[in-house]
């Protein structure tokens, strides 16, 4: 416990969705709390998050930050949530938790950004802690790439194949469809419906949900996540 790339006593690591997804949980003993144990070595018992609310429920919300998503519950206060909405940028300060096998954050603090260029604040900021482990700029430059536009990098590696290439017609028909107020689900699964695409149209917008490349932002309505 008395690693010094362990942020404890209150500090919160600031920290990307994927990056943290790709770290190893560790359950604490007792009173002791989760480590979220970063590739870098870095080793987090609480976190500093930025991203858009993509879903919401009574358990909480999903938070994608454009690397990843991942379930945001608040454990001590209920009420945590209950001003933020489907499509707003927070910054969430949270501690690990691993629950059946899944990773999501405890919430302490929910704050609503209003000012999404923060996001590109946030991306340069981890950009500089990764300056100060990885000390040459290929290595910064190579780990920023790794975790910054992950998603990104896989979708131009795949897009050529079939199922990617109707991934991103149909992301493209929602995006066109959007009036401002979101793609009707049905419209869009009843204009993808042409001989050149699959059948399993719907499959197609499921996998685009959980990818967090899209998002319901009210119920039938579909949006691209920008």
């Amino acid at each position: 416990m008395g690693d010094g790339n362990t942020f404890r006593n209150g500090v919160a690591g600031k920290v990307d969705i994927a990056t943290l997804l790709n770290a190893t949980f560790v359950k604490g003993e007792g009173w002791d709390p989760t480590i979220a144990a970063l590739s870098s070595g870095t080793k987090l018992t609480k976190v500093n998050v930025l991203g858009t609310v993509v879903a919401k429920d009574e358990q909480g919300i999903f938070l994608n930050d454009g690397s990843s998503q991942i379930a945001v519950v608040s454990l001590q206060n209920p009420d945590l949530f209950s001003n933020i909405s489907v499509g707003q940028l927070v910054q969430i300060i949270a501690k690990p938790r691993i629950y059946q096998d899944q990773k999501l954050l405890a919430a302490e603090i929910c704050k609503p950004i209003q000012n999404k260029s923060w996001m590109v604040v946030r991306k340069k900021e981890i950009i500089g802690q990764y300056a100060q482990l990885f000390p040459t700029e290929n290595a910064i430059l190579e780990k920023a790439q790794k975790v910054q536009i992950k998603n990104q990098e896989e979708w131009k590696e795949k897009e050529n194949t079939d199922t990617n290439t109707t991934q991103k017609k149909i992301y493209d028909l929602i995006k066109a469809l959007d009036q401002g107020k979101g793609a009707p689900y049905e419209e869009v699964v009843s204009k993808a419906q042409h001989p050149d695409s699959p059948p399993e149209v719907e499959k197609i917008i499921e996998l685009l949900l959980q990818k967090g490349y899209i998002f319901e932002i009210t119920p039938g309505k579909l949006k691209v996540l920008d």
